[in-house]
């Protein structure tokens, strides 16, 4: 397995406290009532991880309830880092929520928890009566405002068959696009769906983004348990969460605490053997499994969670291509690509890094790379550089790493 010089997307676990009670709460620091990590501990350990940081992501419990959270913006956005704020939509001051966003200089964004699209089933899961409403009234206050919006929605058995309506609904109010995660049972298992209940769930989801829908998966499904476009796991791999303490985990699912950046450098916590210990949790059966470059071996927390060896989900590897998720497309050799990806280097040649998605690439990919700048159509960059070139191309279109003009 490749593995980064250092993680390339951060969460930032801000504060175990939530004005939300859900149900289904995966915070696996429930309990842990120590004092919380000051502004300038958070600075410090913000001083670390920015020379590697692409993106961050401001967590919790609930994030803006951090007492000191209009400080920790401000010292995000002397960074210029992209940063997405994972809120459940039920602020003291909404109004000055958004007003803080949008007063930051760098690109930003908000993923918005919304586990119904009516208020009885949203609201049985926060276990907050009115949350929907609230919930829902911020989401369109933040879009009214200019604000990118991003909704996640985790899969149960309360809502597994209502997954057309809750992307009707975020369609609806224009939301940029759509998550839905597989529940890990931290706190309850009387909502986790049976697997025809989940499985009827994705299908779904894969019905609706052939239909054009924006919606993706979160939290990795293997491709053993049922074929989806659900991508691998990358904790671990490209990103890593640091909790309320300075803890630093792979996952924000895992308990599994790997160091402490108040105490350690991130190159340190990375490449230490309890981080290496993690990558190297892959079942003996994925690598025979054709799927296994998509799919990294499934949930490595549910496992933990579960305290199994792999993923719960998991079944026989996948021995044949599945058609159905072979998309052809055609480019046409008159067509302009245009890169949309930042570059880093590292040992093994390079990263692709676009928002969360990151494509590593050899050495050799760099020229090609170079004259993605829409100076020459797809017929001059094959005779330059042939057939395996646009192939290339192709596939990093098909990533949302190219676009044409």
């Amino acid at each position: 397995m490749l593995v980064l010089s250092a993680p390339i997307h951060y969460v930032l676990e801000l504060t175990p406290k939530c004005n939300n009670q859900c149900t289904g709460c995966g915070n696996v620091f429930l309990k842990d009532i120590s004092p919380l990590l000051s502004v300038a501990q958070w600075k410090k350990i913000l001083k670390k991880i920015a020379p590697h940081a692409a993106n961050l992501r401001l967590s919790g419990g609930e994030p803006t309830l951090y007492p000191q959270f209009k400080a920790i913006l401000d010292a995000v956005a002397s960074l210029g880092i992209s940063i997405t704020i994972f809120t459940n939509g039920r602020w003291q001051n909404p109004d000055d929520i958004i007003e803080l966003l949008n007063n930051l200089p760098q690109d930003k964004g908000l993923l918005i928890s919304l586990h119904g699209a009516i208020p009885e089933i949203h609201d049985n899961f926060t276990g907050i009566r009115g949350s929907f409403n609230e919930t829902v009234k911020n989401i369109k206050l933040s879009l009214s405002a200019g604000l990118k919006v991003a909704t996640s929605t985790i899969i149960t058995s309360e809502n597994y068959n209502r997954i057309s309506d809750i992307i009707k609904f975020t369609e609806k109010m224009e939301i940029e696009r759509a998550f839905f995660a597989r529940y890990l049972p931290v706190k309850n298992n009387k909502i986790i769906p049976a697997k025809t209940q989940l499985a009827e769930a994705v299908n779904v989801v894969e019905y609706q983004r052939k239909n054009g829908a924006k919606a993706e998966f979160s939290v990795c499904i293997p491709r053993c348990f049922t074929s989806s476009s659900s991508e691998g796991c990358l904790s671990g791999v490209t990103y890593c969460v640091i909790d309320p303490w300075g803890n630093v985990r792979p996952c924000t699912h895992s308990p599994l605490i790997t160091g402490n950046l108040l105490e350690q450098s991130i190159e340190e916590i990375w490449h230490g053997k309890e981080m290496q210990d993690w990558r190297n949790m892959i079942p003996d059966q994925c690598h025979e499994c054709i799927e296994f470059s998509q799919c990294h071996g499934g949930c490595r927390a549910a496992a933990i969670l579960d305290k199994l060896k792999q993923d719960p989900l998991m079944g026989k590897p996948v021995l044949e291509n599945c058609q159905e998720l072979n998309e052809k497309i055609e480019l046409y050799e008159n067509a302009y690509p245009v890169g949309h990806f930042t570059l880093r280097s590292e040992s093994f040649g390079y990263v692709l890094i676009n928002s969360n998605r990151v494509i590593p690439v050899t050495h050799q990919s760099k020229p090609v790379l170079d004259v993605l700048n829409g100076s020459l159509t797809l017929h001059s960059i094959e005779e330059c550089f042939g057939q395996e070139a646009i192939s290339f191309i192709g596939a990093l279109y098909q990533k949302g790493f190219v676009e044409f003009k």
